[in-house]
Parts: structure tokens; C-alpha cells; sequence
């Protein structure tokens, strides 16, 4: 990119054409880049890069037909360049490999009908600037302990990154489920922290209810206390997600999102999924939270 400016003018000189083709392929590349701005929402993941990839080839191609007694050398130079960041790629994809398989063992080793959630897990290899290279389970967890990757069939629901007391609703929600975290290199079982906040009382949909996203809310009672900012929180088969909600008074009510919902029930049947409210103080630590409830979709 440090060079993209002096090539711009050098093209512009000798050849409009060519610098119009390569502020082209510049545009392509820079393009397919653009969902690693918005991981929040858009996976930037290998899909993706491929895209770029074609994109800076293009415009090395056009840079180096405009240049063109300088044309060998650049081929050259970009050859031996593109050479070692294949190995650099190659490798990070053998970790994400070798991580993705620590990581099902583990799960293959949760006995079967144990009601299993798993946090913390690694979405991706990053850079050491911190961009994703290679993906890992940014999806795919409940997939990696299922046929046709493995002849068990073990019920692990994931859960978004959370951290020590953060998972205290699930286990008080199923006293008797397994919640397996990532740390270490390794996949272990969670140990609970010490005392809980106060916890919000759970106005509805009742444990287990069939609920139609279009007109049933998850809705909780919010008793007094130092609470700035109200989650909810949610785990399918596809993913866990999180949504900031804002309360009216002393009761929240948050819409259930539909589309993960029916999306998770199409892709592997009419299931449970799970759900309950956090809240934080101005700090930043939870100052409350309900019991994790389950629902299916009705119909």
C-alpha cells in the first residue's frame, strides 16, 4: 500500500488505461477487505480473502503490463513475496486445523445426554496485529460433534465469549449441565466463581414454553440497583449472540430474534433454545441477571 501513490502516477503518465484497470482491481480487493471492519455482524474469514487476493493479483498484473520494462523483475518480486505469505497462511490454517480438533475431542469426551454449553472457544487464528487469518469455529461447533465428522452425536450449545461469574445464569438456569471454556490451550470444565448478584425474576415465557418470536417477549422484573446496561443473551445450535436492550421501568422485555431462531431450527430440526438477561453497572461488571430459560419455536 506504501507504494500504491508513486505506481498510481507512474501509470497515469504511461498508460491511463492500465492505471484505470489497476485502480479497478485496488477496488475489488479493498472491497472484499471491507467485512473485516464489521466482525461484529460479518465473519471476515478466508472467503474472503480469496476475493482480496484475486483483486492485489489483478492489480500487480495491470502495475506490472504498464510498467512494463520493469515487468520480469516485478513478476519476480511479487512471486517470491506471494510464496512466503503462503506459508504464512498455510501455517495458520494447520493450527486453526489442529485447534479445531483439540477442541472436539474435548466436547467427544462430555458424557452423552449431559446437557453441555461451551464458551470462550476461539473464533479464529489472528495476526499478530490481530486480523483473522484462518477460521476456527466462528460457526460449527454443534456441526463438529455430529455425523458426518463424528460417529457420536453430543448436544454442545455454544455460548458467546463469556467470562467466569458472566456464566453463572446458565448453571443456575440447569443445575445439572456441563459448561466446558476454552483456556490454556485446552478444553475444561467450568468452575463457578464466587457469590452471584442479585438475580431478575423471570416474568415469562415460562422454562420450556413453545413461543412465537412475533408475539411472546422474554420479559424479567428489575429490582433496584446500580444497572446501566441490559443484555440479552442467547444460545442455539448455530451460535450464542448478544442484543442490548432497554428497559421500560422496573420490567424489560426483549424481542426474541426470529431469524436465528427459524434459521437454527431449518438447518437441524425443531430444537431448545436458550436465553436470559444480564445487566452492568457504569463499570462495566454485572450488577444482575435472570436464570437461563429454554423455549422451542411453536408450530
Amino acid at each position: 500500500m506504501f507504494v500504491a501513490g508513486p505506481v498510481l502516477l507512474w501509470l497515469l503518465r504511461k498508460d491511463g488505461r492500465q492505471a484505470r484497470l489497476w485502480l479497478f482491481a485496488w477496488c475489488f480487493a479493498l472491497a472484499a477487505m471491507a467485512p473485516f471492519a464489521f466482525r461484529p455482524s460479518v465473519p471476515g474469514n478466508g472467503r474472503y480473502w480469496y476475493l482480496a487476493s484475486a483483486g492485489i493479483a489483478m492489480a500487480a498484473c495491470f502495475a506490472a503490463r504498464g510498467l512494463k520494462s520493469l515487468a520480469p523483475a516485478v513478476t519476480v518480486l511479487l512471486g517470491a513475496v506471494w510464496a512466503f505469505l503462503l506459508v504464512g497462511n498455510v501455517g495458520a490454517y494447520v493450527q486453526a486445523g489442529r485447534t479445531a480438533r483439540t477442541i472436539q475431542n474435548g466436547l467427544l469426551r462430555v458424557r452423552p445426554g449431559t446437557e453441555t454449553f461451551v464458551t470462550r472457544y476461539p473464533y479464529f487464528v489472528e495476526s499478530a496485529v490481530q486480523v483473522p487469518v484462518a477460521q476456527i469455529y466462528h460457526y460449527g461447533v454443534w456441526d463438529s460433534v455430529h455425523p458426518p465428522f463424528t460417529r457420536e452425536s453430543v448436544s454442545v450449545y455454544p455460548l458467546p465469549p463469556l467470562p467466569g461469574i458472566e456464566i453463572l445464569p446458565v448453571l443456575l438456569g440447569r443445575p445439572g449441565s456441563a459448561v466446558y471454556e476454552w483456556e490454556g490451550g485446552r478444553i475444561q470444565r467450568f468452575v463457578p466463581p464466587g457469590p452471584a448478584p442479585v438475580e431478575f425474576q423471570v416474568l415469562g415465557p415460562a422454562d420450556g414454553a413453545a413461543v412465537d418470536p412475533a408475539r411472546d417477549v422474554a420479559e424479567v422484573a428489575i429490582p433496584p440497583g446500580p444497572h446501566s446496561r441490559f443484555r440479552l443473551i442467547l444460545s442455539t445450535r448455530i451460535n450464542g449472540a448478544v442484543f442490548d436492550v432497554t428497559p421500560r421501568g422496573d420490567v424489560l422485555q426483549a424481542d426474541l430474534p426470529d431469524e436465528i431462531l427459524q434459521t437454527s431450527d431449518r438447518l437441524y430440526g425443531k430444537g431448545v433454545h436458550y436465553w436470559w438477561i444480564e445487566a452492568r453497572d457504569a463499570s462495566g461488571r454485572v450488577s444482575g441477571f435472570s436464570r437461563m430459560r429454554g423455549f422451542r419455536l411453536a408450530g
